[in-house]
């Protein structure tokens, strides 16, 4: 059975002292790091201000049973895809991506599983467009958690060109064979977006 209070932890809430602590930096990172995804452009001033191994990385090493504890899944892959987006520790960056890729994928295999009629979540909480699967992780819609998978694989293996090979033969098959990413085994319109995406991402993929 769920952990109900582990279900839906508020960041902005002070009670949760560690997630409250890292919250600004951990969004920090996902929209703004240098490794993101979803780089933007960001002010100054702020940018001068951030320093990743002195506000995450060594309040991490301090904290990090106390934080086990108090995190859920979902802040647990948000704190992880913080140390693959900022990061210069190529040892955390791999660990995190790890982590991160496989909670993902039992979130997406989760979410087909419940699309299906075959588990029902314990706590179903309206997030958005989808609901509370468990521990805090939503129902995926969309393309967005594979784009931002392949992206930060990619980016992570770039200095190991063996296994970045590996990863782009996998992508190109998974994207194009009768898969959980294409379950039709045809390129609908959203697998049609994410190829286009990995092609910008990976040189060898035509």
């Amino acid at each position: 059975m769920s952990n109900l209070n582990l279900e839906a932890i508020d960041p902005r809430d002070p009670k949760n002292k560690h997630l409250y602590y890292l919250y600004p930096f951990i969004l920090y990172c996902r929209n703004f790091g240098p490794n993101s995804p979803a780089t933007q452009v960001w002010d100054k001033e702020l940018t001068s201000t951030f320093n990743f191994e002195e506000d995450i990385s060594k309040y991490v090493k301090t904290n990090y049973k106390e934080i086990a504890n108090e995190f859920n899944a979902r802040w647990i892959t948000a704190l992880c895809e913080a140390y693959i987006d900022c990061s210069n520790n190529s040892e955390e960056r791999f660990a995190a991506l790890v982590l991160s890729s496989f909670i993902r994928q039992t979130q997406v295999a989760t979410t087909h599983l419940h699309w299906r009629g075959e588990i029902q979540p314990e706590l179903q909480i309206k997030y958005g467009h989808s609901k509370r699967l468990w521990s805090g992780m939503h129902g995926v819609i969309g393309d967005d958690i594979y784009r931002n998978l392949f992206y930060r694989i990619n980016l992570t293996l770039k200095k190991t060109p063996i296994f970045r090979k590996f990863f782009i033969k996998v992508v190109r098959t998974l994207i194009t064979e009768n898969t959980v990413i294409n379950p039709s085994g045809k390129q609908d319109q959203i697998t049609r977006n994410t190829m286009r995406y990995i092609r910008v991402l990976t040189d060898d993929i035509e």
